[in-house]
C-alpha cells in the first residue's frame, strides 16, 4: 500500500481541505463571538469602547485583545485537528481577519449614534473612521494639521496587532512531528507486541488485514499472538492526524532477563514494515488497544 498512491487521490485531498476548512469554520466561529463581545460591552457599559482603547496611548490594547480572542479558535483547531498553518493559511487567517478587523470598528460604531452637528443627519462610518483614523496622528503640541498618513500608519499597526491570534496558529505545531505528505501533526501508538516461532505466519495475516483493510481483524490478530517474553516486538502505527497516511512497523526486541529489561535493535533482515493510509488507519489508531481475540476454530469445535 505506497502512500504516494493515496496521496494522489482524491480521498487524500479531500481529508486535507477538510481539517484546513475546519481550522477556518473555527477561527470564523470565534471572531463572530469577539465581534458580537465588542457590540453588547458597547451597548450595555457606557463608554466601554474596546475597539478604541490603548494602553499609555500608543499600546492597542482593544484590538490586541480583541484579536487574540477572534483569532483563538485558528490556534484551538490548528492544535484539535492536527493541522499545521503553512503560508497560504497564514495569508486567508490575515485577510480574514483584517475583515472582521473592519467589522468590530463597524459594530463599535453602530452602538455610538453620531450626527452631524450642523444639519443633524447621521454620520456614515466611512467618514467616521477616517475623521477617528485622522485623529491618530495628532499631537498635543502640533498645531497644524497631522498629515493623513501618519494617523493610517497608526491604523495599520492596530490592524496588524488584531490579526497577531490569527498568525500564532503558525507556532501551534512548531517542533512537533510532521507529515511529509500534508505537514499535518503525526502521532504515533503501540499496538501490541507479537514474538514467538511462527512470528513470520502471522506477520504475513496482519499484512492480508491490511491489505483488505479490516482494523478490527487486524487488531484481533495482534491481541490473539501478543507475546511479551523474549524477542517480542513492538508494532508501532505512526499515522498522520490530516491525512492519515501512515506506517505500521516494528520497534526494538525486547529480551526479558528476570527483573531487568534490556533493549537491543532488531536485525535488519528481520525488520518489518507497511504503508497505511486511509480509513484503515483512522479505524485502526482509534481503536482501542484491548481487543478480544477472535475464537479459533479449535475453540468452536471444544
Amino acid at each position: 500500500m505506497p502512500a504516494l498512491d493515496y496521496q494522489s487521490s482524491p480521498d487524500f485531498r479531500a481529508d486535507v481541505s477538510r481539517a484546513q476548512w475546519a481550522v477556518i469554520q473555527t477561527g470564523l466561529i470565534t471572531s463572530g463571538l469577539a465581534l458580537f463581545g465588542v457590540y453588547v460591552l458597547a451597548t450595555r457599559i457606557n463608554d466601554l469602547h474596546l475597539m478604541s482603547m490603548y494602553l499609555w496611548d500608543w499600546v492597542p490594547f482593544g484590538p490586541l485583545l480583541v484579536g487574540l480572542i477572534a483569532g483563538s479558535g485558528y490556534i484551538l483547531a490548528s492544535w484539535w485537528f492536527g493541522v499545521r498553518v503553512g503560508p497560504g493559511m497564514v495569508l486567508a487567517i490575515i485577510f480574514i481577519q483584517l475583515g472582521m478587523f473592519l467589522a468590530c470598528h463597524y459594530a463599535d460604531f453602530e452602538t455610538r449614534d453620531l450626527v452631524y452637528r450642523e444639519t443633524g443627519q447621521p454620520v456614515g462610518f466611512g467618514a467616521y473612521f477616517d475623521r477617528m483614523t485622522r485623529r491618530l496622528g495628532e499631537r498635543e503640541l502640533d498645531p497644524n494639521e497631522p498629515p493623513a498618513w501618519r494617523g493610517y500608519a497608526i491604523r495599520f499597526a492596530e490592524g496588524m496587532s488584531f490579526t497577531a491570534g490569527g498568525l500564532l496558529s503558525a507556532l501551534t505545531l512548531v517542533g512537533r512531528p510532521k507529515c511529509g505528505a500534508c505537514g499535518g501533526l503525526v502521532r504515533s501508538k503501540s499496538l501490541g507486541r507479537i514474538g514467538g516461532p511462527r512470528v513470520g505466519d502471522v506477520i504475513k495475516r496482519l499484512e492480508e488485514r491490511a491489505r483488505v483493510g479490516d482494523a478490527r481483524a487486524f487488531q484481533a490478530e495482534v491481541a490473539s499472538h501478543a507475546n511479551l517474553e523474549q524477542n517480542a516486538r513492538e508494532l508501532t502505527l505512526t499515522r498522520c492526524e490530516v491525512c492519515s497516511i501512515g506506517m505500521i512497523e516494528q520497534g526494538e526486541i525486547l529480551e526479558t532477563e528476570q527483573s531487568t529489561t534490556t533493549i537491543t535493535t532488531a536485525p535488519r533482515d528481520t525488520a518489518w514494515r507497511i504503508d497505511v493510509h486511509g480509513e484503515f488507519a483512522r479505524e485502526l489508531f482509534d481503536q482501542k488497544r484491548a481487543i478480544e481475540p477472535e475464537p479459533h476454530p479449535s475453540d468452536s469445535a471444544a
